[in-house]
């Protein structure tokens, strides 16, 4: 299990790295599958910059040194992002589900890469300061999941379509996807058995990868879309198991109160 759990931070690390070529495809490209693809600033030099922050955060990650401040450094450009890109987009189109999905996604990586470097040690940080990354991370990643998990109950019948036809039960399959979300949101709200509904959710994502977003992938195989979504799934599915790192075997996210001795999550 503890292998698994630390799988999670390259995975997470691996989709940045993914993001981050998309972005520079568009740069290159500006036309095609790539660059109708989500998340894709509309100017190349925004383009350019972007992806060079999400390729060299997700780098840093990997290596696993020093990690405190890119961490921080991508948590704060993703939630910049979602709130500048996707903010008034939502705005505009508040009964809208789609908006709702882009930004609570790039929220929910944002709450990731706060908890991964709230959870790391670095001398030039004090822990009063990692634990407000820890619990901005919180915020962010539990509002997605409470999102989320609100969708797919309001679309159910929409969200029972995604699940692949060979699967018995379809709209059971949606509500039950929907239900796990909320239950993981309760655990990190009251800190009961984080460290188990984080792992169950990053094992969810997997298996959502395995059996919805690959056969999509492979049905549209130039879509940038397609392949938007399926890294998201993937991204999600480290983020889950790098909270659950983040979390004594014990108990909830690590609080890092000053004058407590840090928790290495690398």
């Amino acid at each position: 299990m503890d292998s698994l759990i630390k799988s999670g931070r390259y995975i997470f690390a691996v989709s940045m790295i993914f993001f981050g070529s998309q972005h520079f495809l568009y740069a290159i490209a500006k036309r095609g599958p790539i660059a109708s693809a989500p998340w894709v600033v509309g100017n190349v030099f925004w383009a350019w910059l972007v992806g060079s922050i999400l390729i060299l955060a997700g780098v840093s990650i990997a290596v696993g040194r020093k990690i405190v401040m890119p961490a921080a450094f991508l948590a704060s450009t993703l939630l910049v992002y979602a709130l500048v890109l996707y903010g008034p987009r939502l705005v505009a189109n508040i009964h809208n589900p789609q908006p709702w999905t882009s930004v609570t996604e790039l929220l929910a990586m944002s709450g990731a890469a706060f908890i991964l470097s709230g959870s790391q040690r670095d001398s030039r940080f004090s822990a009063s300061v990692t634990h407000r990354f820890i619990i901005a991370g919180r915020v962010l990643f539990g509002i997605q999941l409470a999102i989320w998990g609100i969708q797919h109950l309001m679309y159910a019948n929409f969200v029972a379509t995604l699940v692949p036809a060979w699967l018995p039960w379809r709209l059971f399959w949606g509500l039950f996807v929907g239900f796990a979300f909320i239950a993981a949101d309760v655990s990190f709200v009251t800190s009961l058995l984080t460290r188990l509904a984080a792992t169950l959710l990053g094992t969810l994502f997997f298996v959502i990868v395995a059996t919805v977003h690959i056969q999509r992938v492979a049905a549209e195989p130039g879509s940038g879309s397609q392949w938007t979504s399926i890294f998201v799934a993937i991204t999600m599915c480290g983020a889950g198991l790098m909270v659950a790192q983040a979390c004594p075997s014990r108990g909830h996210i690590v609080s890092r109160a000053i004058g407590r001795e840090p928790i290495q999550a690398a």
